[in-house]
């Protein structure tokens, strides 16, 4: 089940359904809320979801393995 409510100034989409992850995304168009709620309840009932959620970005694990964490971990005291 979809939600979709105005928050300042966007238009924030919740998507719950049972058995899979939630779904929060924000947009500036309702027309593209609507659109985008759609496209993804589509996808769960055909079984082609795929969950995005950790595609933002490395996160913290980028740093980690980088050369300047290395660097600067390995100074001698």
């Amino acid at each position: 089940m979809a939600t979709i409510r105005k928050q300042k100034g966007k238009w924030q989409v919740q998507i719950r359904r049972k058995g899979f992850p939630h779904v929060f995304k924000a947009f500036h168009d309702v027309k593209d809320a609507r659109k985008f709620v759609r496209t993804v309840e589509s996808e769960m009932e055909r079984g082609v979801f795929e969950d995005y959620s950790g595609a933002r970005g490395p996160g913290n694990n980028a740093f980690l393995t980088s050369r300047s964490y290395f660097a600067c971990c390995q100074k001698k005291i």
